[in-house]
């Protein structure tokens, strides 16, 4: 799973050491018009979007892989109860519960 985040990622954003992610989003060069220019920030502010989901996507699997290894695994971040086996199923890096997740959004 790290792994095809990683090359969905690597899509459309490069590793960037010193960018808050660690990836900084592509622009594109499609030319040099100006109706090609508004089409390079709209492709770049589409990237930069699917790069803060891939981020975070990513920031949450390699916290799952840590609570693995610590044998941590599962709990709410949020109330500690356990995550429900489904949701875990459905998506391995979830670090909150349907209850604390939805109190989030």
């Amino acid at each position: 799973m790290k792994e095809e985040t990683e090359a969905e990622l690597a899509r459309f954003a490069r590793k960037d050491p010193k960018a808050p992610g660690g990836y900084s989003s592509n622009f594109p060069n499609i030319g040099d018009t100006e109706e090609e220019n508004a089409a390079e920030v709209a492709a770049y502010d589409k990237n930069l979007s699917l790069e803060k989901n891939f981020e975070k996507k990513l920031a949450d699997i390699n916290t799952s892989l840590r609570k693995l290894q610590h044998g941590h695994y599962g709990g709410c971040q949020k109330c500690g109860v356990i995550i429900e086996p489904k949701r875990l199923e459905a998506r391995p890096e979830s670090q909150h519960c349907i209850e604390c997740k939805r109190d989030l959004a």
